[in-house]
């Protein structure tokens, strides 16, 4: 199909079937990826793209899904899977993204402890702080076709699903950090952005986004409105 920017924008970083009809190639019956098994919680952990080459409004684009690992383990609640996803999507000058995200499925006292606590730098080149905005929530929500209940329903989210208030989109706080990146240098742009959710966003304060600049390589963060590490990034520049 043609490049679109509203299809574009809900097909990167989110999950697969969600950027409307672009040529792709999977099964009649394809789903979105999940464990046979039943888990009580789903959630994407992470996610790395390579911005090869511009795509372009007018462009004829296709995109190919494809699962390329399937991780089982238990980290101390139980089992998990992890699944590892790969979009490349390309234009009629050849590979223009790839992009790679991982579902994680796990029980309902959660995942355990994945992996080390990360370590981020004592200080920052960038820093923004961002209202938990209902309403610009709503839009990202909308752009990208997502109707997941915790991020607009707060009785559910709070009754249901246990959490202290709405979920921030991991996906927003992720643009925000590439729009950052942008905003400060706009003559190099990205050439590879990757993140891993630490823990999620409670919309029940501000958060924040901050960023230490080593020539090309750029390492980003997120706090929550306790001050607890949310989000980390690592961005390439170009240029």
């Amino acid at each position: 199909g043609r490049c679109d920017p509203a299809r574009l924008a809900r097909g990167l970083f989110s999950g697969p079937g969600a950027a409307g009809p672009v040529a792709r190639r999977r099964p009649a019956r394809w789903r979105r990826p999940g464990p046979k098994r039943t888990f009580a919680r789903r959630r994407i952990i992470g996610i790395r793209a390579d911005f090869k080459d511009p795509l372009r409004v007018g462009d004829d684009i296709t995109r190919e899904t494809e699962i390329v690992d399937v991780e089982i383990g238990d980290h101390g609640a139980g089992p998990n899977v992890v699944i590892k996803v790969r979009d490349s999507i390309s234009s009629p000058r050849g590979l223009s993204v790839v992009e790679e995200r991982d579902f994680l499925s796990h029980a309902e006292n959660g995942p355990g402890q994945m992996w080390p606590a990360p370590e981020i730098p004592d200080s920052a080149d960038w820093s923004r702080a961002f209202e938990s905005n209902p309403v610009q929530i709503f839009r990202m929500l909308a752009v990208r076709h997502n109707s997941h209940r915790i991020h607009y329903d707060r009785d559910f989210t709070t009754q249901k699903e246990g959490f202290a208030g709405l979920v921030v989109p991991v996906t927003l706080v992720t643009f925000l950090m590439m729009e950052l990146c942008r905003a400060e240098t706009p003559d190099r742009p990205l050439s590879y952005f990757s993140h891993r959710s630490e823990k999620p966003v409670i919309d029940l304060g501000p958060y924040s986004i901050s960023a230490k600049v080593n020539d090309a390589d750029v390492a980003l963060w997120s706090t929550d409105y306790e001050g607890d590490l949310a989000v980390t990034a690592k961005a390439k520049l170009g240029g």
